[in-house]
């Protein structure tokens, strides 16, 4: 299985990444990955970067592999909202998630009602990281949500590793991957990658889906043609091999 795609990485631009953006992209463009993502943390967080980076994110032209300017939003509150929804405009994609410095964690109902109007949020391309214990969701409930919207839950592939700090990860995810494979939906890896070496590794993620034996072909990063309706319905994106 080849890796096409890895749109969940931070650069030096944040404060606890340490790579600089052409050393990811390098190291993306030496794994032979179709499409690269830069998404560094929206200002909602004290980590995050300042609203001028990503205006001026279009400064930046790459073909091979194709060069997406996206943002990891931080959601802010329980009806689903982000804090950085003034600069969508200058994005290609948006990858929204909870994270403790910025929402408090609520009741199991208070999370699930809030990536349910995530899913609703059309600014929303992708849920990041919908694993942690520490914001324990129904899984069924949003996976049955996802029929009526074009929103695409990613497989965090450093959710997995032994030095994550997300609780109970591959437990989630595998509940998770059990359903999405029930309702034939598609899920999208990506490698949260803070480090140019983590770039395009998804190794984890590969294991849990050979070992639960979740479809490939439900998965993006494996398939060319499910890339490009990604990228074209999804994100108005389209690229040449």
């Amino acid at each position: 299985m080849k890796n096409l795609i890895d749109i969940h990485t931070h650069s030096v631009s944040c404060s606890h990444a340490y790579s600089t953006i052409k050393e990811n992209y390098d190291r993306a463009k030496e794994l032979g990955l179709y499409v690269y993502g830069i998404s560094e943390h929206g200002y909602a967080m004290d980590a995050g970067v300042n609203k001028t980076f990503f205006k001026n994110l279009a400064v930046m032209e790459e073909k091979n592999p194709l060069l997406l300017k996206g943002m990891e939003a931080n959601i802010v509150d329980f009806d689903g909202n982000i804090g950085e929804g003034e600069v969508i405009e200058y994005l290609d994609y948006v990858i929204a998630s909870m994270h403790l410095n910025v929402l408090t964690p609520g009741s199991k109902k208070e999370n699930t009602k809030t990536i349910l109007k995530a899913l609703n949020n059309e600014k929303i391309n992708i849920i990041g990281h919908l694993d942690d214990s520490r914001f324990p969701v129904d899984y069924k409930e949003i996976v049955s949500e996802l029929k009526n919207s074009k929103t695409i839950l990613e497989l965090n592939n450093s959710s997995l590793s032994e030095t994550s700090f997300r609780l109970g990860a591959k437990e989630n995810l595998t509940e998770l991957l059990s359903l999405l494979a029930e309702d034939d939906r598609k899920i999208i890896i990506n490698t949260d990658s803070h480090y140019y070496k983590s770039v395009g590794d998804i190794k984890l993620a590969i294991d849990l889906i050979e070992e639960i034996k979740f479809p490939k072909e439900l998965v993006i990063n494996f398939n060319e043609n499910l890339l490009r309706e990604f990228l074209k319905n999804n994100l108005n994106k389209s690229f040449d091999l």
